[in-house]
C-alpha cells in the first residue's frame, strides 16, 4: 500500500514492521477527584521482541527519579528505551524504503545510537512542586543516565574537541 505523493515509501510495509497486531488492548482512566488528579493507562499484548512494547524498556519495581520529588508534588514518570525507539523506527523505515533507502536509514541510525543513546538511562520524570515550602521552586525535569556510557561520551566529545583544535592550529 503506497499513499499518493510518497514515491519510494511503502506505508503498508512501514506499519507491518511496527507489528501493531501484537497490541490486544489499550485502556485508560482519568481521576479528577480533589485534591489530586490522575491519569492511568495500560496496554496489553504480545511482548515478544520486535514490537512497540520494546519502547517501554524492562519492567522494574522502583523509580529512581522519584527521590527528586518533594512531598506534595505532581509528578509524571515515564520509561522509554530510546535504543528500542531507534531500532523500531529503523526497521519500519527500512521496510518502507526498500533496498534503495536502507543504507541511508542505517547510516543515520548508527550515528544517533552509537553516540548519545547508550548514556541515557530510560527514566524521565517531570516534577511540579506544590507545597507551601516549595512555592518558589520551578518545575523540574529529571532523567537517569548510565554513568559508564556517559563518561565514554564525555571522553569522546573531549577527544573530538582536541582533534578540532589541533587541526585549526
Amino acid at each position: 500500500m503506497q499513499l499518493k505523493g510518497t514515491p519510494g515509501f511503502d506505508t503498508g510495509a512501514f506499519f507491518r514492521a511496527l507489528h501493531l497486531e501484537r497490541i490486544h488492548l489499550l485502556c485508560g482512566g482519568i481521576d479528577l477527584a480533589a485534591p489530586t488528579a490522575g491519569l492511568r493507562a495500560a496496554i496489553l499484548g504480545d511482548t515478544s521482541p520486535g514490537s512497540l512494547f520494546d519502547l517501554f524498556g524492562a519492567n522494574t519495581s522502583s523509580f529512581p527519579t522519584l527521590a527528586a520529588a518533594p512531598p506534595g508534588s505532581s509528578i509524571n514518570i515515564s520509561r522509554l528505551d530510546l535504543g528500542a525507539v531507534v531500532s523500531t523506527v529503523v526497521n519500519a523505515m527500512t521496510a518502507a524504503t526498500g533496498p534503495e533507502g536502507a543504507p541511508r536509514v542505517q547510516m543515520i541510525a548508527g550515528l544517533v545510537s552509537a553516540s548519545v543513546l547508550p548514556a541515557l538511562g530510560g527514566e524521565y520524570t517531570s516534577i511540579w512542586p506544590h507545597s507551601v515550602t516549595t512555592a518558589s521552586v520551578p518545575p523540574l525535569f529529571v532523567m537517569t543516565i548510565h554513568q559508564q556510557a556517559a563518561t565514554q561520551l564525555e571522553q569522546y566529545a573531549k577527544d573530538g574537541a582536541t582533534r578540532v583544535l589541533q587541526e585549526v592550529k
